[in-house]
């Protein structure tokens, strides 16, 4: 059934949900996990919550699992509407969905730098931010099997806002995103990220780097394509870092598949 209220995990518990609902009311946190304990999720709903901080849904303090759980209609003023992470914490996410959240950053997912996210055949999808619609800023991020899409950023980074430690994204798709200014799927600020077997396709940026919008960082591609992206400028990869192409293709975006010209090597067109 649905048990309406905001919850705090007392020590370290696994709760298992087959179905159920922890609905917030629209009035706090849902779910908080407090510094030092341990707290797994196994198919449950986390829903409704209204933080004016860091944390519609879910606050993590400390070390959070979710198998086969739902995070979704939760807001904060803060950063974060479905799951935030705070500093030198971790949260794993597998098989879950992160959908229809809202926040100033990180409508989906936030975290502070030095925190962890693993984000395994889940999706996130159709959350809003001013930054980051779908995932923003957590310090130190692996997305495996996993799709970011039709999320949508005021500013910039439609799908994910890079900042932090170190990326990776591996066999995963990032599509459909929409960003009012910068990096309409991904927008990467000075960290280091790596994109693997992996897509980045049918985003829209009003400004440049429909596709990727690289601030000063190593962006590395293997075996990877950006394709069908749009924005004003560098409608596949706008760069103002390096960018690597290792069997990858960079193509069909408009206005142009790279900017400014010559900038990514073996980038044309």
């Amino acid at each position: 059934g649905t048990c309406i209220g905001n919850f705090t995990v007392p020590k370290n518990l696994t709760l298992v949900g087959q179905g159920a609902v922890l609905d917030g009311d629209h009035i706090r946190t849902v779910l908080m996990v407090p510094p030092g304990v341990t707290a797994v999720v196994d198919y449950l709903t986390i829903q409704n919550g209204n933080s004016f901080i860091n944390g519609g849904g879910i606050y993590d303090q400390g070390t959070l699992t979710l198998n086969g759980a739902r995070v979704s209609g939760n807001t904060t003023r803060g950063e974060g509407g479905g799951i935030f992470i705070d500093t030198g914490q971790t949260a794993t996410v597998r098989g879950s969905t992160v959908s229809g959240n809202g926040s100033d950053a990180g409508g989906g997912i936030a975290g502070l730098l030095g925190s962890t996210l693993t984000l395994t055949d889940s999706t996130v999808s159709n959350n809003t931010a001013n930054g980051g619609g779908g995932i923003a800023a957590v310090g130190s991020a692996t997305i495996t099997n996993s799709t970011v899409s039709n999320n949508t950023a005021y500013a910039a980074g439609g799908g994910a806002y890079v900042d932090g430690t170190t990326w990776s994204v591996t066999s995963s798709k990032v599509f459909g995103n929409t960003a009012g200014d910068r990096g309409g799927g991904i927008y990467d600020n000075a960290t280091p990220l790596s994109l693997t077997n992996s897509r980045v396709s049918s985003n829209t940026a009003s400004g440049d780097g429909g596709g990727v919008f690289n601030n000063s960082a190593t962006v590395t591609l293997t075996s990877s394509s950006v394709s069908g992206n749009a924005s004003a400028d560098g409608g596949g990869i706008f760069n103002l870092g390096s960018v690597a192409l290792k069997t990858s293709a960079v193509s069909a975006n408009t206005p142009n598949n790279c900017a400014p010209p010559g900038s990514v090597p073996g980038c044309t067109g």
